[in-house]
């Protein structure tokens, strides 16, 4: 019964947007990129314990190096973008080496530093990067028979999506996966136990960043443009909270959490003022206050009643 209603729930994920207009697939698409986002977040910090503030410059620069790679260079979106994940992986495993002598908080604001320094490294060579202005790779060549531009990012972003759910549920049940869990509960008891606690939190970041760089370069499939100002560090906070909100221990939560990402801000722009802040504030605070491990717990309670 529960892999059936997973399964039912994918295939309408997947098919659903395709029925909808243009730009609801395009909404959907960037939910698609957002929830693939989360769910390296969702590795790093609710399985291994490892706290990131910078996961949105990683997104940016896995957009970036897709940006480039297509425009400057000729090549397809799919080499370009898996280019950008290996890129990203690299770029994860230098910032997982600050995590084999600090943690916690202290980690966090070395991964600050990175949301914090990209808009304007990325300004700063704008003959590269197009400046302030951003960059405008030629349209994806990820188009399918009998489906819009977006309607096929958006599926190419949904089947991505699908493939990282299941290899993200496979990599928790894993030995790999128990390794995270263990550096997380314990690193003296990890380390009891044989467990290379170096190597581990740095492959816990490599593999992040690599799905980070992914979720980039659809990203950028998807949107067609970007700019340093797309990837500031506000995102990267909004970000983690999202993958707070939808739960950080639940293979439902990226979706949860990326829904809530695109839709609560789109939903609240038109109260004017002040409005969508608070409410922005007011969904977190019971987001949080109600449902510790994330609104995705509602769906397992109604899957559990029915």
């Amino acid at each position: 019964m529960r892999t059936s209603l997973r399964v039912t729930g994918l295939a309408a994920m997947v098919t659903l947007p395709l029925f909808l207009s243009g730009f609801h697939s395009f909404q959907f698409g960037r939910v698609a990129c957002v929830a693939i986002l989360l769910v390296s977040l969702n590795l790093l910090t609710g399985d291994a314990g490892q706290i990131s503030v910078g996961h949105g410059a990683l997104m940016g620069v896995g957009a970036y190096t897709t940006a480039l790679l297509v425009k400057h260079i000729g090549l397809p979106y799919a080499i370009a973008i898996a280019a950008a994940a290996v890129a990203c992986a690299v770029l994860g495993a230098a910032i997982g080496l600050p995590a084999l002598r600090i943690r916690g908080l202290y980690l966090a604001l070395v991964t600050l530093s990175l949301a914090i320094g990209l808009p304007p490294l990325l300004k700063r060579f704008g003959d590269v990067t197009g400046g302030p202005l951003g960059i405008t790779p030629p349209p994806p060549d990820l188009l399918m028979p009998g489906l819009t531009p977006s309607q096929s990012t958006y599926l190419m972003s949904a089947l991505t999506l699908v493939a990282v759910l299941l290899i993200y549920t496979w990599l928790r049940r894993s030995a790999l996966g128990r390794r995270f869990a263990a550096v997380k509960a314990s690193e003296a008891m990890a380390v009891t136990c044989g467990i290379r606690v170096a190597a581990t939190k740095t492959l816990a970041f490599t593999i992040s960043s690599a799905v980070a760089g992914l979720a980039g370069g659809l990203y950028l499939s998807v949107v067609g443009t970007i700019t340093p100002d797309t990837f500031t560090v506000m995102l990267s906070v909004t970000l983690l909270v999202s993958a707070v909100v939808g739960g950080l221990r639940s293979a439902t939560g990226p979706i949860v959490g990326a829904l809530f990402f695109v839709f609560v801000p789109a939903l609240t722009s038109g109260m004017g003022g002040q409005a969508p802040q608070i409410v922005y504030a007011l969904v977190v605070l019971a987001a949080v206050y109600f449902f510790r491990d994330g609104l995705a717990t509602i769906f397992n309670l109604a899957r559990r009643r029915f």
